[in-house]
């Protein structure tokens, strides 16, 4: 699988957590997974391709908090996370992904608390769109 850009698994019905096997594909841009019933927590390796540019995980049960491992992939463009059981706090490597223009997690216990105190000291908009946490960071590429 080392030539594999894309990794699309949507809709597929898949049940259990992400397979260890397909957390080790570097160069991957593309990972979608979204709207299956994988549970557990986001596992930190997900985050080790340099070249990820969307991670789509929403609509399944993942629980816990996102890693900060997430500050290593900072070519990350898209992170949606929307229709989870997420709890805890936004981790501040998230903050520093520079590429991030658009970051979805509606659905999560915690999140939309620290959205606001973190976007009322910020030139980033955020929103809440049929439920679902819409953040805009202005001035991202």
């Amino acid at each position: 699988m080392e030539y594999l850009r894309s990794l699309s698994l949507g809709y597929n019905n898949f049940v259990g957590t992400i397979p260890t096997e397909i957390l080790g594909i570097k160069h991957l841009t593309d990972f979608e997974l979204n709207f299956n019933y994988l549970a557990g927590t986001i596992p930190p390796e997900l985050f080790n391709s340099d070249d990820l540019i969307l991670i789509n995980l929403g609509g399944n049960s993942f629980t816990g908090s996102l890693p900060s491992e997430i500050g290593r992939v900072s070519v990350l463009q898209r992170l949606l996370l929307y229709s989870n059981q997420l709890s805890g706090s936004l981790p501040i490597e998230l903050f520093q992904l520079e590429s991030l223009s658009k970051f979805c997690a509606g659905g999560c216990a915690v999140w939309i608390f620290d959205l606001i105190i973190l976007f009322q000291q910020s030139d980033s908009q955020f929103s809440v769109v049929n439920g679902i946490v819409v953040v805009r960071l202005l001035g991202s590429k």
